[in-house]
């Protein structure tokens, strides 16, 4: 400690940077004391090491407890300007010396007897030196001193010859003059030490820098000889020192409070005769001092209050206010934006500082301009119009009244839809306005303003949200207001009232919910709430206009999966079943009920939950429904039925289960009459639609069905060729088309007495959904077919349609598309008729093109060449697919290339596929796991490994691929891969595969 100390003694001699100031007399005297105090110290320390002493302890404790007090008051001092230490030594001094006394008193435990004479002695000198702290200054530093006491600048400052007189003492302690150049930079420091004064030493000590500043300045201006002008500006405080006040009254040295040092609001007077604020002497006693905080001690500890000071106070204060309110008042109408800013925020200061204020800046008029503030188009002075708009409508109603009568409530919306940086001003704003409900509901009148308060709702910044959702809730609670909310989704409102409101309530909510465009996310909130549960008692309700509306609500929300799922679990399906079937159910709501079941079960085919009750329940469903396809039954009800069907047979988890029950049921038949002209055209629709997904999985069911119905056929046909059909409609009738089975002669013969070969071509450049894959599937019926109906379909151009939807189509398309081509390329050597030897007079004319292939004249209309139709690049592109069945289609399409039939070069065949990149590809997939794809791949490089020139170079690299084929391959790809080892002449050589191969 005692080296702690000597740091302070030598901290306390560096605080000053003008040795000749009084202030370095006072600081040096100061550390001198603290010098002996630290050797003091040193030897208390040496003592404690020797015997132990709890009362020697005790006394470095509290000396080193002081410590702290001195350490802080040398980091107030440190730093700061001349002037400042000047203008502050009479408080420095009473500081110092206070300190002092608490040293001197934290060693009055050295007395007792187990202390050496010495030591004793030495502590006494020591006490005497603290007690006797102040030093002896010159005459003219003590009567500056005296001068600048707290006290006399009150009686100073508007003396302006005592102004005079004490600037010049300042300006000579420094060896200046007033009006020079360095007075006027000392000056400008000690006005920025006024910004963190009041923070470091309380509201007092500003004040005191804040009076001294003035008079400085007041005698700067006389020594000058300002003009009028200069006088003014002279007389005004600096602005950076309180906002915008011409010629405040400062407070009396007898206004402030010893303890807080801050202008007294509850003077009282205690038995010392010294004045205080109640709170901080009460709270003096109440730590447990019996002395007055000056020192001295009292007879008790009563408190009276002093009026007269209380009274002088208040009247200082209502004084100064008036000061204040006219000068905001004036340059609040300025053009320059920083004096409105400092305008505004001193009417919000003065709000703060006393409550009444706010009935006076209304009583001035002074509410329009700043409504009218908070439309400027500066966002900080908006900003701070704002704030300061809050703290005036705070706690009052007639304030409040007055703003939303200047437009305050448009206002804060038109500001809501700019969303710019003052939105949380104003939406706070907003939200205390909200708090009177005649305001609430002229704020849900204002147009635009539930709407952007919702939108405000999903902002990240948590404190506007919770102002929002404020707001909102403090709006009127009229239906009209809740369904305008909820149109703005926020929904809560609306299903509260849909769950506990009066019958009209839920009735008008429930038709709002059914006219929403709601998202997925809104609808499943509704679900949460407990709203669905509702809406199905609501469906068997006597009153018929909440029945429509709760069948209209449900309606809109089955679309989303959840809320199906929750439907069904409430027993929602059963009660739906119930009104559907009811014989005395009008028609609107069978309808209605019927949509909704639509939606339900087409969500929850995907969705559905396998036990036996469960497909108890789909059976009966689905016998109900196929029931309700009878004449007695209204299409405007059999519609959505059917669309239900669909939904269940379409889907993912129920699909297998609904389509096997509804052919036990007879659905063809039952369909059939459905797909007729006179039909209404969503039922048609939508029994195509079934007919088609029952048809891809029962094929000769449908054929039966069909048979059966002459004409069916030639309408299916008919529906898909008209181009005035509905996309689904033609879709639907492709598929059906598609899934008959190929070597049905009969279906053949029926569809091309149809025409559909002619159809064909035109059909194939039909690119809807699903139509290309159905088109190209129905093509296979009649590539298959005979050769003259091949002939017919290419005279169409169906292979240069064949072999763009190659490259462009979808992946069962091509697959399709590969397999026609196949077909078409199988006859190709038969349709290319060999070149006539050329006589002498065809000597002089054109030769023929001959096909290096099909050793003949080739086109591609009459001999379906697929060299001739650039087929060949694209299916060697086909072959890199990763999918089976597309490499199967092409090797098949390709293997017709290289075939041993008798006219065609399959040599030439080879190289054309070579030279398109398909050599490598065919010989990878050799090694595929699929043994169809296997055996077509290792057939063709047999074919390729019988010219020399592949089997040299690609040989080696195809080696592995053949023995994998030769140990995992069925019999016939066994055979081959041996016969390519041999034509390798790697038998010998790797026999030991070979060998596991067979």
């Amino acid at each position: 400690m005692s080296k702690r100390l000597a740091m302070l003694a030598l901290l306390a001699r560096n605080v000053s940077p003008e040795k000749k100031s009084s202030v370095h007399l006072l600081l040096s005297h100061f550390a001198a004391r603290l010098d002996n105090l630290a050797l003091l110290m040193k030897e208390f320390e040496r003592q404690m090491e020797a015997l132990s002493s709890d009362s020697l302890k005790s006394v470095v404790a509290n000396v080193e407890e002081q410590l702290n007090g001195i350490e802080k008051l040398m980091d107030d001092y440190t730093g700061r300007c001349i002037l400042y230490l000047i203008m502050c030594c009479p408080v420095l001094t009473n500081e110092l010396k206070i300190l002092c006394e608490k040293l001197a008193k934290a060693l009055d435990g050295v007395v007792k007897d187990e202390f050496s004479q010495a030591l004793k002695l030495q502590t006494k000198q020591t006490r005497q030196m603290l007690e006797d702290c102040s030093p002896k200054m010159g005459p003219k530093d003590e009567a500056l001193n005296d001068s600048l006491d707290e006290g006399m600048l009150d009686s100073i400052i508007s003396n302006t010859s005592l102004c005079n007189k004490l600037a010049q003492q300042i300006a000579d302690s420094l060896d200046m003059s007033v009006g020079s150049e360095e007075f006027a930079n000392e000056l400008a420091k000690l006005k920025l030490e006024k910004a963190g004064a009041e923070q470091r030493k309380g509201k007092a000590h500003a004040l005191y820098l804040e009076q001294s500043i003035f008079l400085l300045d007041k005698a700067v201006a006389a020594s000058s000889k300002p003009t009028n002008a200069e006088k003014g500006a002279a007389s005004n405080p600096p602005l950076g020192q309180f906002i915008i006040r011409d010629t405040p009254i400062l407070p009396l040295q007898s206004f402030i409070c010893p303890i807080t040092r801050d202008v007294m609001r509850d003077p009282v007077q205690i038995a010392s005769g010294q004045t205080y604020e109640r709170g901080a002497v009460e709270q003096w006693f109440g730590a447990g001092h019996t002395r007055c905080p000056m020192g001295e001690e009292l007879k008790n500890t009563k408190m009276k209050s002093n009026f007269a000071l209380k009274q002088s106070i208040a009247e200082w204060r209502e004084r100064n206010y008036e000061i204040r309110l006219e000068t905001a008042s004036k340059h609040i109408q300025s053009a320059d934006k920083e004096t409105r800013i400092r305008a505004v925020s001193e009417l919000q200061a003065l709000c703060e500082e006393e409550p009444l204020n706010r009935y006076r800046i209304s009583s001035k008029g002074l509410l329009s301009p700043l409504v009218h503030l908070a439309e400027s188009k500066d966002l900080e002075l908006r900003k701070k119009t704002f704030q300061c708009l809050m703290i005036v409508a705070q706690d009052n109603s007639e304030n409040q009244e007055t703003m939303v009568n200047e437009g305050v409530v448009d206002l804060i919306v038109r500001c809501l839809a700019r969303q710019y940086d003052d939105v949380n001003e104003a939406v706070l704003l907003m939200k205390l306005l909200s708090g009177k409900p005649n305001i609430a509901e002229k704020i849900s009148h204002s147009h635009g303003a539930i709407v952007f308060l919702v939108t405000l709702l999903g902002w990240e910044n948590e404190e506007i949200v919770g102002n929002a959702k404020a707001v909102l809730e403090n709006l009127p609670t009229s239906d009209e207001n809740v369904v305008m909310m909820a149109e703005a989704d926020f929904l809560k409102p609306l299903v509260q009232r849909l769950i506990e409101g009066s019958t009209h309530s839920k009735i008008k909510m429930a038709k709002a919910l059914a006219q929403m465009h709601l998202p997925v996310t809104s609808k499943e909130s509704i679900a949460e709430s407990g709203a669905i549960a509702t809406l199905l008692k609501s469906i068997d309700s006597v009153n018929e206009e909440e029945r429509e509306a709760a069948i209209d609500a449900l309606q809109n929300l089955t679309s989303v999966q959840s809320i199906c799922r929750l439907l069904v679990n409430l027993g929602g399906l059963q009660v739906l079943l119930r009104l559907v079937t009811a014989v005395k159910s009008p028609e609107k709501m069978k309808t209605g009920v019927a949509l909704i079941m639509a939606n339900v079960l087409t969500s929850l085919g995907n969705d559905w939950k396998h036990d036996e009750e469960r497909e108890t329940e789909l059976e009966t469903l689905i016998y109900t429904f196929l029931q309700c396809m009878g004449p007695l039954i209204t299409p405007t009800i059999q519609a959505p039925l059917l669309r239900a069907l669909f939904g269940l047979a379409n889907g993912t988890d129920t699909g297998d289960l609904v389509r096997r029950k509804l052919i036990d049921h007879k659905a063809f038949t039952i369909l059939l009459p459905f797909l007729r002209e006179n039909v209404m055209p969503e039922v048609r629709r939508t029994s195509l639609q079934l007919f088609s997904c029952l048809a891809h999985s029962y094929s000769k069911e449908a054929c039966e069905a069909l048979k059966e119905d002459s004409e069916s056929i030639q309408i299916i046909f008919q529906i898909l060729k008209e181009k005035f059909r509905n996309e689904l409609e033609r879709a639907a009738a492709a598929r059906i088309l598609a899934s008959l089975p190929i070597d049905d002669t009969e279906v053949t013969s029926v569809l091309e007495e149809a025409d559909v070969v002619h159809e064909l071509p035109k059909l194939l450049n039909l690119q809807s959904e699903g139509m290309e894959e159905a088109m190209t599937s129905l093509l296979l019926r009649f590539s298959s077919s005979s050769v003259e109906t091949q002939l017919k379909l290419a005279s169409f151009g169906v292979i240069s349609q064949l072999v763009n939807l190659l490259q462009s189509g979808q992946s069962l398309t091509k697959i399709n598309t590969a397999k026609a081509l196949s077909d078409f390329s199988k006859h190709s050597c038969d349709l290319s008729p060999n070149v006539k030897p050329r006589n002498c007079c065809a000597c002089f004319g054109p030769r023929p093109l001959v096909c290096r292939l099909h050793l003949g004249v080739c086109h591609v209309e009459s001999s379906f060449c697929l060299l001739e139709a650039n087929a060949v690049s694209p299916l060697v592109d086909l072959l890199k697919e990763s999918d089976p069945d597309s490499q199967e289609a092409a090797l098949l399409a390709l293997s017709t290339l290289v075939s041993d039939e008798q006219g065609q070069n399959w040599e030439y065949g080879c190289r054309a596929i070579a030279k398109a990149g398909g050599l490598f590809p065919i010989i990878v997939l050799m090694s595929s796991e699929s043994q169809n794809v296997q055996e077509q791949a290792v057939k063709m490089i047999e074919q390729f490994f019988r010219i020399p020139e592949y089997r040299e170079r690609h040989g080696a690299v195809a080696q592995m691929h053949i023995i994998q084929a030769a140990q995992r391959g069925r019999g016939r790809v066994r055979q081959a891969a041996g016969r390519i080892l041999r034509q390798l002449e790697l038998i010998n050589s790797q026999s030991n595969y070979f060998a596991m191969s067979n």
